[in-house]
């Protein structure tokens, strides 16, 4: 998927593919959790002469991965997922290296390298099995780099792809405007044959599909439809292409009905909450974020429906709601709930600042000069700063104390 082109786009191309989960170590066989691995956090310092080093620190702010570990070669590295992460390497100049100069493999949590480079895009691993492709073949391997399920055996066309494995499954299909997308077990074999034109994750036991570019629907693990098809897919791109269906969370999913908007439905397909939100978010933590479709109302509500957060500091979150899509040109912030916290956003006046507040709107963490934060993940949540004493990212606890400065 790394082809010949600008170092920049071809990092573009190769961030995209991320995708996140939790440190859990999954045998192949099984699919169940083995063993859990500790957190570590990507840190980045750059040379005098401009070249990139990265490392990893613990959640004390530890240096577990120094800043020499990694080949000097090193381009970009991604986060740990079950022990591995990949790293994207610049090919010695001694080598025979064709169109591409660039190749991907994984390091282990020492900053070893554990699969040895070779392929031209590689994904992060779920489940103990991870997405990549070279020339001459498109699969999963496992966590030792063995190739393990052979996609482009199982889905004859030009340009077959694969979604992550999920509660031991994973979607397989074409790109192809008129392509058909089925699942795959962890032994390779095609448990539900290509027939929809999208195929999301499985989630609580049920994925969405979509049947005709239309509407869609949900599927057990044998493929039943057992929630029919009338929802609308989140839809994107020149072509119109769908990018996501729901996906249940606590029980509940948050589905399109028609004009009439957002709602939330149970694993039976019923409307727990009725569809009458603008926008909407999964539920988290046992709350879910929701824009009332008048836009007047904006906050978290609980799984009756009821608003439970609607302001922080006295203020209401309509008007900094607003002011947020200007800043992020219509893209969505992720407003759940991680470890009791949320991110919140305040106009001062002089420019906007971000917080974090608890489940009652109690403010815990006071706004600061941040221009972006993320979720709290074993105890520490990554933000970046807007000129503050040169500063530019960082990690804070949850008394928002500074673990790791970049400067």
């Amino acid at each position: 998927m790394i082809k010949s082109a600008p170092i920049r786009h071809s990092l573009l191309i190769l961030l995209c593919l991320l995708t996140f989960a939790p440190h859990a170590h999954a045998q192949r066989d099984s699919g169940k959790s083995v063993r859990r691995s500790i957190r570590l956090y990507q840190v980045i310092k750059d040379g005098k002469s401009g070249e990139r080093r990265f490392g990893f620190i613990d959640k004390r702010g530890k240096l577990v991965i120094g800043f020499d570990r990694l080949p000097k070669t090193t381009r970009a590295v991604g986060e740990f997922h079950e022990g591995r992460a990949w790293i994207y390497l610049r090919r010695e100049a001694s080598e025979s290296v064709g169109s591409r100069g660039y190749k991907l493999g994984y390091i282990d949590e020492r900053g070893r390298i554990a699969i040895e480079p070779r392929f031209d895009s590689a994904r992060d691993f779920h489940e103990g099995l991870a997405y990549v492709r070279r020339q001459g073949f498109r699969g999963f391997i496992d966590r030792e780099g063995r190739e393990v399920i052979k996609v482009d055996e199982l889905i004859k066309a030009d340009d077959p792809q694969a979604k992550d494995f999920h509660e031991g499954l994973a979607a397989v299909g074409t790109r192809e405007l008129e392509g058909r997308w089925g699942y795959i077990d962890r032994s390779g074999r095609l448990v539900v044959k290509p027939q929809y034109t999208f195929a999301d994750d499985f989630s609580e036991g049920l994925a969405g599909v979509e049947i005709d570019k239309e509407k869609y629907g949900f599927i057990n693990r044998q493929g039943e439809m057992v929630i029919a098809p009338r929802f609308l897919p989140r839809k994107a791109g020149f072509y119109i292409a769908t990018i996501a269906t729901s996906r249940f969370s606590e029980g509940l999913a948050c589905v399109r009905l028609g004009e009439s908007g957002y709602g939330y439905i149970d694993r039976k397909g019923e409307f727990v909450i009725p569809p009458q939100f603008k926008r909407a978010q999964q539920f988290s933590e046992g709350l879910a974020w929701v824009v009332a479709g008048d836009e007047k109302k904006v906050g978290w509500i609980d799984k009756s429906g009821r608003w439970v957060v609607t302001q922080a500091r006295g203020r209401n979150f309509s008007y900094e709601f607003k002011q947020l899509l200007l800043i992020y040109k219509e893209e969505l912030h992720d407003w759940r709930y991680s470890e009791g916290l949320v991110p919140f956003i305040i106009d001062s006046g002089a420019g906007y600042l971000w917080g974090y507040m608890d489940q009652n709107g109690e403010v815990v963490i006071k706004p600061g000069a941040f221009n972006r934060v993320g979720p709290f993940k074993d105890g520490l949540a990554r933000i970046s700063f807007d000129g503050k004493a040169g500063e530019t990212y960082g990690y804070i606890d949850r008394s928002g104390h500074l673990v790791w400065p970049s400067k």
